[in-house]
């Protein structure tokens, strides 16, 4: 429904339907666009048939031509790496494959503390009654340490418990990445 004095002063000019045509001019058989060339324009569907430089054939919307979205059909985002950036990328990979083939993850102490923790402390929460709880998970088990009238006393079990558990972990993954990147 439109406004009757919309429509009176040209403020309202159609249904709306031409917000939805692609900006920056029509699409016609023949135009490039990045590496696509535009072999048959579909104005009704607002999509067109395009080849890239590759030869694959695809169709595309009129929009992200004109836009500049679709540049290609993805077979060329190879060029924008350099070899060097795929070496690291399969090194840092080939690193964290032999890592998780080992059941190990990369990062067990120090970790992040979590927004919602009421203390700001990794492994540390309070009890309504105001009794603090020290716990520690371990391969996807949360394990008790013991409940604490203080904090500082929650936070050394923690840590104590960081210490048994997880440095020998971290040892592990220090000599895997070492061996790796010889």
């Amino acid at each position: 429904m439109v406004d009757i004095y919309s429509l009176l002063k040209g403020k309202s000019t159609s249904c709306g339907c031409t917000m939805c045509r692609p900006k920056g001019g029509k699409v016609k058989s023949g135009q490039q666009y990045g590496y696509w060339t535009v072999l048959k324009a579909d104005v009704q569907k607002r999509k067109s048939l395009c080849r890239c430089v590759c030869g694959i054939e695809k169709m595309v919307g009129n929009q992200s031509l004109t836009s500049g979205h679709s540049k290609s059909c993805g077979c060329r985002r190879a060029e924008a790496q350099t070899t060097a950036q795929l070496r690291g990328k399969q090194k840092g990979q080939r690193i964290m494959d032999c890592i998780h083939s080992h059941g190990l993850t990369a990062a067990y102490i120090d970790r992040k503390t979590n927004k919602n923790s009421g203390t700001g402390i990794t492994g540390v929460s309070r009890f309504k009654n105001g009794a603090y709880r020290a716990y520690i998970t371990v391969g996807r088990k949360q394990i008790h340490l013991g409940s604490y009238a203080k904090l500082d006393d929650a936070i050394t079990a923690r840590k104590g418990a960081e210490e048994k558990y997880f440095r020998p972990l971290e040892e592990k993954v220090k000599k895997i990445k070492r061996e790796e990147l010889k």
